[in-house]
């Protein structure tokens, strides 16, 4: 026999029993199909992240609260502002309503449609500093703090979520009952610490919005300072706070390259779980694929009696079962990165309700389609040598 007729027969058996081989095949269908998703999805939220990240120019600096009665406010802002050196872009954030909040959620409203919105207040530099993309209006002024304005800015996000009109400048909506004009409007980003809605920190604070903990953020005018800076912001903020010297700290200072760092570490252990289940789901597959393979080889005892009277040698005998289960191991591999492929698109564009590319992962598809191959060949070396050692004289009598 010659070998491409040992791959037809091979494959005819797979087509013969369609149903029987999808069911063997679905436990590597569904092991990398999971595989694809995870690392599809992990890989382009990152990518979204890092090009936003990247895209500041500099590394970015915040500084966030803890816990205790000792929070960071206006002292602390204006502290920063007037006795720190070297920093450029100082911004001042405080979070009023967040999605998950549920029932004690802020809403914005427009007319009679309702949204549930990140909304935050924001300093003057906060648009540099994230490099917002203005797309109407202007931000938040130094004058609007000062005079206590009752203005905003929102995202191309809210425009959709509160069915504003395409050119929404001076138009009046609602946060939490109190009124707030529209006097800009900037692209949504993802992924960046970027709210809905921003308001003047003075007008929060007369509305009694803002009452919780200040963030600040901010870049380096001289990166090779960065340990002094540092240094010298939090003797400031310990100085500021009253914090006794055997005291902790009661905030943390967060770099942008060490955020990306722990980021990476759990992202390291999610992929060893991943693997971890991954090896068991293989396991479990080739045991399913083991079995069949040997029922396969009991039910054609007399067709391999057939093949070896019309001289089909032991070794061609072998390679046709090996074939067969590795070609079982093979649709599963390949229809299961297709529907990876597939879930982890739908699934990457209901996380990011912006545009975003879905980047797959080379590495890991491809070994996983090498391990699933090298299965099938594992998997199939016993019933291969089974149906090989049967005598032909007694495989022809079975039938």
């Amino acid at each position: 026999m010659r070998t491409i007729d040992l791959f037809a027969y091979a494959f005819g058996q797979v087509r013969a029993h369609l149903g029987r081989s999808f069911l063997t095949a679905s436990g590597i269908f569904i092991t990398i199909a999971s595989v694809v998703t995870l690392y599809s999805v992990i890989e382009s939220m990152n990518a979204v992240v890092d090009a936003q990240l990247n895209a500041l120019g500099k590394e970015l600096i915040r500084i966030r609260p803890g816990w205790g009665e000792k929070q960071l406010g206006r002292r602390e802002k204006d502290a920063l502002q007037t006795q720190v050196t070297g920093v450029e872009h100082l911004s001042a954030t405080q979070n009023i309503a967040y999605r998950f909040e549920s029932a004690q959620e802020m809403q914005a409203r427009f007319g009679r449609v309702h949204a549930a919105l990140n909304i935050s207040t924001a300093t003057p530099a906060f648009a540099d500093l994230m490099k917002l993309s203005l797309l109407q209006g202007r931000f938040i002024s130094s004058n609007d703090e000062q005079q206590h304005l009752r203005v905003c800015v929102i995202s191309t996000n809210a425009m959709k979520e509160l069915e504003l009109p395409e050119y929404p400048l001076g138009t009046r909506i609602h946060v939490a009952r109190h009124e707030f004009i529209i006097v800009g409007v900037f692209e949504s980003r993802k992924g960046a610490h970027i709210d809905d809605i921003y308001i003047p920190v003075s007008v929060a604070e007369d509305s009694g919005l803002a009452n919780g903990p200040w963030h600040f953020s901010f870049v380096l005018t001289n990166e090779s300072r960065v340990n002094a800076v540092l240094g010298q912001i939090r003797n400031i903020l310990r100085s500021t706070q009253r914090l006794a010297p055997d005291e902790d700290d009661n905030f943390t200072l967060q770099r942008e390259s060490e955020m990306r760092v722990t980021r990476d570490e759990m992202l390291n252990y999610v992929a060893l779980s991943a693997i971890l289940l991954v090896s068991i789901s293989f396991l479990i597959s080739a045991v399913g694929i083991m079995n069949v393979m040997l029922v396969a080889v009991s039910q054609r005892i007399s067709e391999i009696g057939l093949l070896r009277a019309v001289g089909a040698t032991t070794a061609q005998i072998r390679l046709m079962f090996l074939i067969e289960a590795t070609g079982i191991a093979c649709v599963g591999a390949i229809t299961g990165v297709a529907a990876g492929i597939g879930i982890a698109a739908v699934v990457v564009s209901l996380i990011s309700k912006d545009p975003t590319p879905l980047s797959i992962p080379v590495l890991p598809v491809i070994t996983a389609i090498v391990i699933s191959i090298l299965t099938g060949v594992l998997t199939g070396l016993w019933p291969a040598s089974r149906a090989a050692r049967l005598d032909p004289v007694l495989a022809l009598a079975s039938e």
